[in-house]
């Protein structure tokens, strides 16, 4: 088995867990806003980009790809990788201003311009901040600023798209510039998000980058094959109404030209040629064709042999000079100087050569405007038709307002133009362009395209956080197994977790030959609690790591309890064993220091093999726990082996233990009292409550058997408010008849720690009708060697209430004398170890003398314990002592043997 080291957490885990998504986001956002514009790109080098107006579409793709990759290069602090594409952003921008003030067409719409200058000044700002260290004060404002520029940008932008009432105020893309707003708001999103200062060790897993980028791929694929989808359809659909307009066309052509020929070809075979013959041809062709206006007939020389108007019609000089050029061909034109004035003329000229040879000119102008005009079906409405004549002329076919265009003006006012060359007549190839004039179509399908990617972008930000909640899990899964296996303060194994191995290795017979130690800190709790919790957590780290130092590496090293910690040391003699145990001792032995303070420890070691009869870890640790309590017994600073004698008196005090707690729930235990008398005249001053626990045999179980352990268990309290409750109600039946008779009681440090004495006492004066004056109290030196403030504090009350305070067995502790006249008290009891000998020149007769004679000195009252014999009263009064006390002249009795009305 090897020691468990302590899961060392990663320092980026030790960060806010918001700091990971946040840049997870961030990078994907600046990925998608590259991903975007590299469509664009793609968009345009493929070829496809008849749907899409291209300059927008080209600005809008470069843009978003060096914005994002700018983005991208914010997160790390080289500047050989910022300054590059700061200076990139700054350059691109300044082009598009130059592009914006020099070469946009004049008829460009306004709506045109808000998206290159808002672009621009994000990389303006992004290329200074990109400049400046992460830590400056202008990249932070410029930081926000671009933030708050692009995702409150993009937010209206969104909101305009879905409001159709105001979408004729957008650039004419609705395509692109969906796709665009949201992955750029997105990207404004993550920035606000993401603080660039604060990236410091913040590492974010492959598979959280990975997942929701392929997220964002696949939305973008499915958007821009939506896209295309809808592309392709108005490519369709223009090329369905470039075709009904052509077969529309080519009809009405052929039918206006070939009765035209007809009416040409039959004069010419006729000798003469009637004028009203003529003039009823050619009102009949007029009644048949509605849109022509004006017809004649010349010869050669210009005569007009006939000539019907519908209108006033003059043909110009240019118009003229053609007709005679032309003159016995058959040819067609459309007037430019028609086109100019605003009634386009379509004249049509056929030769009519007569029977004697004579060369005619029929011609007839058409109003051209009415001739090519033609409904459209409903699923073709929003777009419009135009044909492409001599000269570059474009005409609208189904527009209610005539128009003409160049090639180059039809494209500046329509970013969509579709064109498409077909066959108008066998002879004539006309050229057509469609138009999107009504966007509502293209608006509706981008809105829906958008909801695409609004929802895939939330997906993949749900990815995200998924991919967060799971290693938050994750690390938290960590936590909990270092919790449930490791000790928070020390980092070693906890206490089950050891027992758990030992366990298992005595179920797998690993377990031979091992040893377990018990190691409990001498004197901790007065230390820590002078230094405070948190250095007293790390003099326990230390403690533990100097016990680490000094165990074999397969060894297990457990905290038990608050300064109790077990070692584990498997495959090591006894010998070895005890090796180590006395290497952890003079490791603990040499001194600490703690935030400059220098401190000083002793351990309490317990050794105790594991037997492979006993079959679990819990057994061998209580015999290794009881060798620790015989080490402490024997003053601390030392290692025991665990023995059988041990374990007897451990079973011993184990049940000395069971039978306190059923007797105090069967109320076995007595008060007794034993008399003090007044020194010389020997009357009966007051009396020492004293515990005891009668059997059925008549006898009583000593109370130096039963109080060491009531005090271990806790269980001194119970018996200690028992106590006081009859030692009070006793005194107030006493002062009934001796006023001035005292009761002392001894007092336990566990009642100060465990409940308000002051509170207490004060209480069970109250309800037996008490004097406070004639209760004394009576404690041991080591009462305030636990907590010395606590118990000065609430003696001194007790004080002012009147009760005394008696120092019992004064001189059996090492710090009596220098702490007799700190110590609140009014009377010191001289034990009775010091009155057994003495001897004119024994040890205890010296010491004896000292403690009263300080004790004279500091004006406190002596009363001399364990007094048998009449040598012992002589050197009592030789002092003054003020009362005696002891078989002499009194032996405990019972209350009812001393109260007069009970005799």
């Amino acid at each position: 088995m090897v020691q468990k080291k302590k899961h060392e957490v990663p320092p980026m885990l030790k960060r806010h867990t918001n700091e990971t998504l946040a840049r997870a986001f961030f990078v994907i956002a600046a990925l998608s806003v590259i991903f975007i514009g590299g469509i664009a790109i793609l968009y345009i080098l493929s070829g496809t980009t008849t749907s899409i107006y291209p300059r927008f579409l080209a600005f809008s793709g470069i843009a978003c790809m060096l914005l994002g990759a700018t983005l991208l290069a914010t997160l790390t602090k080289r500047a050989a990788v910022k300054i590059p594409f700061a200076v990139t952003c700054l350059v691109y921008a300044s082009y598009i201003v130059y592009i914006l003030a020099t070469q946009i067409p004049d008829n460009t719409p306004l709506s045109f311009y808000s998206s290159p200058i808002i672009v621009t000044s994000i990389l303006f700002a992004i290329g200074i901040h990109s400049i400046l260290p992460a830590t400056h004060w202008l990249a932070l404002i410029l930081w926000r600023a671009i933030a708050t520029m692009v995702t409150g940008g993009c937010l209206v932008l969104v909101i305009m798209i879905w409001v159709p009432e105001i979408n004729q105020y957008l650039a004419p893309n609705p395509t692109a510039l969906a796709a665009i707003a949201v992955i750029l708001l997105m990207a404004g999103i993550a920035m606000f998000t993401f603080d660039h200062r604060k990236q410091k060790g913040i590492l974010v897993q492959l598979r959280s980058y990975l997942m929701a980028s392929i997220a964002i791929v696949l939305t973008m694929l499915v958007w821009l094959t939506l896209s295309t989808r809808d592309a392709n359809e108005m490519v369709a659909r223009a090329e369905a109404i470039i075709s009904e307009a052509n077969r529309y066309l080519g009809a009405e052509v052929f039918q206006y030209d070939n009765t035209l020929r007809q009416i040409s070809q039959r004069w010419s075979l006729k000798e003469t040629i009637p004028s009203s013959s003529t003039d009823l041809a050619i009102e009949q062709y007029m009644q048949a064709h509605p849109h022509v206006f004006h017809m004649r007939l010349v010869n050669q020389a210009g005569e007009r042999l006939s000539d019907v108007k519908n209108q006033d019609l003059e043909f110009s000089e240019r118009e003229e000079a053609w007709l005679l050029e032309t003159f016995g061909t058959e040819s067609y034109a459309l007037s430019i100087d028609s086109i100019v004035a605003g009634h386009p003329i379509l004249i049509l000229t056929k030769p009519v050569v007569s029977s004697q040879g004579e060369a005619l000119q029929l011609t007839a102008a058409i109003n051209f405007s009415q001739f090519v005009r033609h409904d459209v079906p409903e699923y073709l409405s929003f777009m419009r038709v135009f044909v492409e004549l001599a000269d570059q002329v474009i005409i609208s076919i189904n527009d209610p307002a005539f128009e003409h265009y160049t090639a180059k003006t039809l494209r500046d006012q329509y970013p969509f133009v579709f064109s498409r060359s077909l066959m108008l007549t066998p002879d004539f190839q006309a050229q057509y362009h469609a138009t999107i004039f009504n966007y509502e179509l293209i608006w509706d399908n981008a809105r829906l395209n958008q909801l695409v990617l609004i929802f895939g972008c939330l997906f993949s930000i749900l990815l995200l956080f998924a991919f967060d909640t799971n290693r938050k899990l994750r690390q938290q899964q960590v936590k909990l197994q270092e919790i449930a296996s490791f000790d928070t303060v020390t980092g070693l194994l906890r206490r089950d977790m050891l027992e758990f191995e030992v366990n298992q290795a005595i179920q797998s017979n690993q377990a031979g030959n091992a040893h377990i130690l018990f190691i409990d800190l001498d004197g901790f709790k007065p230390i820590n609690d002078s230094l405070g919790i948190e250095m007293g957590n790390t003099l326990l780290r230390q403690v533990a790591e100097r016990i680490k130092s000094c165990v074999p590496r397969q060894a297990l090293v457990s905290r038990f309890s608050s300064d109790e910690f077990i070692v584990y040391l498997p495959q090591l003699a006894e010998k070895e064993a005890m090796t180590v145990a006395n290497s952890i001792l003079k490791r603990i032995g040499e001194h600490f220091v703690v935030d400059d303070l220098e401190v000083h420890l002793t351990a309490s070691i317990g050794v105790a093999p594991v037997v492979l009869t006993t079959n679990t870890a819990t057994q061998h640790i209580q015999h290794a726990d009881v060798a620790m309590s015989a080490a402490k017994a024997r003053g601390g600073n030392t290692v025991s082996v665990f023995s059988l004698a041990m374990a007897a008196e451990s079973e011993k005090h184990y049940q000395m233990r069971s039978r306190i707690k059923a007797a105090l729930e069967r109320k076995e235990f007595d008060v007794f009292f034993q008399g003090i008398v007044a020194t010389k005249t020997y009357a009966t001053i007051g009396y020492e409550a004293l515990a005891r626990w009668p059997q059925e045999n008549g006898g009583f179980t000593s109370p130096a058997e039963f109080i060491p352990v009531a005090e271990q268990t806790g269980q001194i309290v119970e018996i200690s408010h028992f106590v006081l409750d009859r030692s009070i109600s006793f005194l107030a039946k006493l002062n009934q008849t001796q006023p001035d008779c005292y009761v002392a009681v001894n007092l336990s440090v566990q009642l100060f720690e465990r409940i308000d004495m002051f509170k207490t006492l004060h209480s069970l004066l109250e309800i037996h009708h008490a004097n406070p004056r004639n209760l004394h109290v009576e404690l041991t030196e080591s009462v305030f060697i636990e907590d010395f403030d606590l118990v000065s504090n609430t003696l001194r009350q007790l004080r002012e209430l009147g009760i005394q305070v008696s120092l019992d067995d004064f001189g059996t502790g090492f710090s009596s004398l220098s702490m007799l006249h700190k110590l609140p008290i009014d009377i010191v009891k001289v034990d009775r170890s010091f009155v057994l000998e003495l001897g004119r020149n024994s040890e205890s007769r010296k010491i004896a003398e000292s403690v009263m004679l300080l004790a004279k000195t500091l004006n406190k009252k002596v009363i001399v314990e364990g007094i048998e014999n009449q040598e012992q009263i002589e050197f009592s009064e030789s002092f003054e002592c003020d009362g005696l006390q002891g078989f002499y002249f009194h032996k405990p009795l019972p209350a009812a043997a001393i109260l007069p009305n009970n005799r």
